[in-house]
């Protein structure tokens, strides 16, 4: 099972180096040329169908969209990466240099194997939007055009007020000579709270596409969930066998799109005279991946446990467990929620069945109060102190997409370590 909840990632990977050059796979690090594979239609269609574990959905999304592999790549490893910022002081470290832990992680029914597949699949989103608003996916999307609900005459304010200003500002300028400070690119501001009935702003610009990404990552991701037992091949589909795992892997799919969705903000640049922002466009724009982790962490903390219940007409449904001591009701969980159907292992001893990556040689803090203390951290087994000359990374910077670079810092620290 463990074997093929990361296919869709190989397949993606592959597609991706074949339009890069040199390029290291995300969790292997083995180095695949560009040279290997030819991207013509004939040889895309070989290695889309070559691929072991893909539905025959993701098939059809990976020849007919190929475009869009490699920001669901980058898209993932963004929310792997934030998955293990978030759990860095953790047992389970959500551990992105093991592929073997993380591909049985995706297929468990822990809180933890929520999280992971929430996060990713926030990052997908927001990758894919981000690169449809660039223009680098035209033939399947561009800018944000969720404003054209307002109807066709909001679509078309920005383009009237804008020769209104020019009109007025010229009308108003000494003599007559057109020569005035106009600003049609003023200031940018965040976070603007705006009515529909606000007659001082319009849509406009170049707003991240958040609906085509939610479209998209919902069409690749939630396509290798395999929800009828009989359509079950040998290999099963992205997340395994279970019919729960998989209903559970869609649940947090969705919950992680939605988190990316409820977090939108709307970003507003000044039009007018110079300083007087009478007038304002306005678009959306995606959350910052932390932003989205912090909300997706809180939801891990409240993850509601579930299981499958027998319904007469629709075979079985996932609905939430009732407490001990509650009557069950058979009720769905809320789609914002994480949910988990078994509870995690300790995590202290590595056993990748149970995807743990054990304590032992991790970093410690004697006198923490949280989770990175070495009484929680190394399960009783002690730990061992040492004065080392320690050269870490320090000022650290994040850049869109999922790269972070980092000066070198040398110090003297006494490092404890889990026995």
């Amino acid at each position: 099972m463990a074997n093929v909840g990361f296919t869709w990632i190989a397949a993606i990977l592959v597609l991706a180096c074949a339009r890069r050059s040199e390029q290291s796979v995300w969790m292997t690090g083995i180095s695949i040329s560009s040279k290997t594979l030819d991207p013509l239609e004939g040889a895309l269609q070989k290695t889309c169908s070559s691929i072991a574990g893909l539905t025959h959905r993701q098939r059809m999304f990976c020849l007919t969209r190929s475009e869009l592999m490699d920001p669901i790549d980058q898209g993932a490893n963004l929310g792997r990466l934030e998955c293990s910022r978030r759990m860095s002081k953790k047992r389970w470290n959500c551990p992105s240099d093991d592929s073997v832990l993380l591909k049985a992680a995706l297929v468990k029914g822990y809180r933890e194997s929520a999280f992971l597949q929430a996060i990713q699949s926030s990052g997908v989103v927001q990758a894919v939007a981000r690169v449809c608003s660039s223009g680098k996916a035209e033939k399947h999307c561009g800018c944000d055009s969720s404003f054209k609900q307002y109807g066709r005459e909001q679509h078309e304010k920005f383009q009237q007020r804008s020769s209104r200003i020019r009109a007025e500002a010229e009308s108003s300028s000494p003599g007559g000579s057109g020569e005035v400070n106009l600003d049609l690119d003023g200031d940018i501001i965040n976070s603007v709270p705006l009515t529909e009935d606000d007659q001082s702003w319009v849509w406009g610009g170049c707003g991240d596409n958040w609906e085509a990404g939610m479209r998209f990552a919902a069409e690749f991701l939630d396509t290798g969930a395999v929800l009828n037992r009989s359509k079950v091949d040998k290999h099963g589909g992205m997340f395994g066998k279970s019919p729960l795992v998989n209903r559970m892997a869609l649940h947090n799919n969705k919950a992680g799109r939605l988190a990316v969705k409820r977090l939108l903000d709307i970003r507003c640049r000044c039009m007018g005279l110079s300083g007087s922002c009478s007038e304002k466009v306005c678009w959306r724009v995606l959350p910052s991946i932390q932003r989205v982790g912090d909300r997706l962490q809180k939801k891990f903390t409240a993850a509601v446990k579930v299981r499958m219940a027998p319904r007469s007409r629709t075979g079985l449904a996932m609905v939430m467990d009732a407490a001990i001591g509650e009557e069950s009701r058979d009720v769905k969980p809320p789609s914002k929620d994480l949910v988990f159907s078994e509870t995690s292992p300790s995590f202290c001893i590595h056993d990748q069945l149970k995807a743990s990556p054990g304590t032992t040689g991790r970093k410690c803090k004697p006198l923490s109060p949280g989770d990175d203390s070495c009484q929680h951290l190394c399960c009783g087994r002690g730990y061992t102190t040492e004065r080392k000359r320690v050269e870490e990374r320090c000022r650290c910077r994040f850049h869109w997409c999922c790269r972070v670079t980092c000066d070198r810092c040398v110090s003297v620290q006494e490092i404890h370590t889990c026995n």
